[in-house]
């Protein structure tokens, strides 16, 4: 959620990344469908995510904890609600939401225990039987030789959970840093937090797409999580 890696996402946003992360959200989210239409898009950042949510029907509301970035948020989306808040308090009631749309925003987040207070707060604000969809990067992105999108690691070291790393955009100048957190470690947070998970998925590239796809096509670079409260 900080304005940096907003940018940097911002920047890279219509290209082959934001394609492959984004092109299954529909088809999962009518098969988990929340019951309602009321989201949220935590960490928004400039907002260019909305207009994806409106299209797939939802009453979209916004909330960042960078005001430079909200300001291009209510530029893009002038009649959306956006809000300020501090990381894992969204101010409002229990169970205002019926989805919360959390995309790559916790690979930002240096702390296991402030991850775990960001699912608790998700949790809160879900209408039970709400769906929580978080993207992150996958584990296969952070491994040495992954050609496409790359992070740089001394010689013979191996990505750990909570690492901090720097990853380069293939062909552009483009590099932002991020943390690095294990399948392990997001289940057992998500776990705690109370939710089910309903299905962990690893989107892959298709030759036929029109991209340029390399590794993508066997290992995916992306990874989606469909949580949902208990009813």
């Amino acid at each position: 959620m900080t304005s940096y890696n907003g940018q940097m996402y911002d920047e890279v946003a219509s290209g082959d990344i934001s394609y492959l992360y984004l092109r299954d959200v529909p088809d999962l989210l009518q098969k988990y469908p929340p019951p309602g239409g009321r989201a949220l898009d935590y960490g928004c950042g400039s907002g260019i995510r909305v207009p994806f949510l409106q299209g797939l029907g939802y009453e979209v509301e916004g909330v960042d904890i960078e005001s430079a970035m909200l300001e291009l948020a209510r530029e893009n989306s002038p009649l959306v609600p956006f809000r300020l808040i501090k990381s894992a308090e969204v101010m409002c009631e229990d169970g205002c939401f019926d989805l919360v749309f959390n995309c790559y925003v916790l690979m930002d987040v240096p702390d296991k225990k402030e991850i775990q207070k960001i699912m608790n707060e998700s949790y809160r604000i879900l209408k039970p039987g709400g769906i929580l969809l978080v993207l992150v990067t996958s584990e296969a992105l952070h491994q040495p030789g992954y050609r496409s999108t790359f992070y740089h690691l001394p010689e013979g070291q191996l990505a750990t959970s909570g690492r901090k790393m720097k990853l380069f955009v293939k062909d552009t100048d483009l590099s932002f840093e991020d943390y690095f957190w294990t399948d392990t470690d997001y289940r057992k947070m998500f776990n705690r937090a109370g939710f089910k998970l309903l299905k962990h998925h690893l989107p892959l590239g298709n030759e036929h797409e029109g991209f340029r796809w390399q590794d993508e096509l066997n290992l995916s670079p992306t990874s989606t999580y469909v949580l949902k409260r208990p009813e």
